[in-house]
Formats: structure tokens, sequence, C-alpha cells
């Protein structure tokens, strides 16, 4: 896991903001998963969120940003469902203008809401990093931790002797 976390940061530090945004928004389903021991769900994913990354990330909520994710990962939108007061959400990607979380208005109209993808993604590198700290003395955890995908530099032997990931 954290080596899938130290290739998101290094994603988002390589300007490869797609890559990056849509890795970092597959931890909550991960360590949701891992959390709860059980598939990852709807429920799991805005509980691990809530807990946190909301702490350290306030203003995209954990239904907004499941929306978020399943509108990106799934059908590679950003579109916002109708009850929320903007119409989609737009990660600013300069490194130039740091901006906070905030939504806009295009006349009367609602516009998009903004967001520093690099806050973000470095926001949900960091809350995983400290879940994982905080949680690996847990040994149910620590099981499920050591199961998730890995990179393996000296491969599959005797199959495959170049680095592969399973």
């Amino acid at each position: 896991m954290i080596d899938y976390i130290k290739q998101i940061r290094t994603g988002i530090e390589k300007d490869l903001s797609f890559l990056a945004l849509a890795s970092s928004l597959t931890l909550p389903d991960i360590l949701g998963g891992i959390q709860t021991g059980k598939q990852a769900s709807k429920e799991s994913f805005i509980n691990w969120y809530r807990e946190n990354m909301i702490p350290i990330f306030p203003d995209l909520t954990a239904e907004e940003c499941w929306d978020f994710r399943c509108k990106f990962l799934h059908q590679g939108q950003t579109t916002s469902r109708t009850e929320n007061y903007y119409t989609h959400i737009a990660f600013s990607e300069s490194k130039n203008i740091s901006i906070n979380v905030r939504s806009s208005k295009v006349g009367s109209n609602p516009g998009p809401k903004f967001i520093d993808v690099y806050k973000f993604v470095n926001s949900m590198c960091d809350c995983s990093l400290k879940w994982i700290e905080v949680n690996q003395c847990n040994e149910e955890i620590k099981f499920r931790i050591n199961k998730c995908v890995k990179r393996h530099s000296e491969g599959y032997l005797p199959l495959m002797n170049v680095p592969v990931i399973y």
C-alpha cells in the first residue's frame, strides 16, 4: 500500500494529474475495505473519508467525493448531482496559484466547485499514510494490508524474472 501511495504522490509531483487524481480516489475504497474487513462499498468509502480526510480537507464532503469518484472513474465526467450548489468539480492544476475549495456562480446560475488538485491528492496521500501508521499495530488490519497488491521487483519466479505487480 505504501508503494502505491508513494507512486500517487510521485504522479502529482510530475504533473500527472489525471493519474494521480484517479488513483487517489481509490484510497478510501481500499482502506475503507481494509478497515471493515469486507468488500469496499459506498458506506465504507464514506465512513473512511469522513473519519480520515474531512479533518484535513473539510471542503469536500464524503458524499460529494463519492459522487465525484463514481462519475470520474466510471463515466469520465465531473458533473454534480442536482442537489449540490455547483454544476461540476473542476480541479485546478496551477502550481503558481493555490486555491481553497470554493464554489462559483455564473450570473445567478451555479458554476463549478474549484479544488486545488495538488492539495487534494497530497491530502489524500497524507491521511492514508497516517491511517496506515495509526493502525500498523492492529494485527487484522496489518494482515489485510499485506494481502494488497504489491510490486515485486524480483518477479514471479520461476515463471517470470522481471518486476511484476500482483
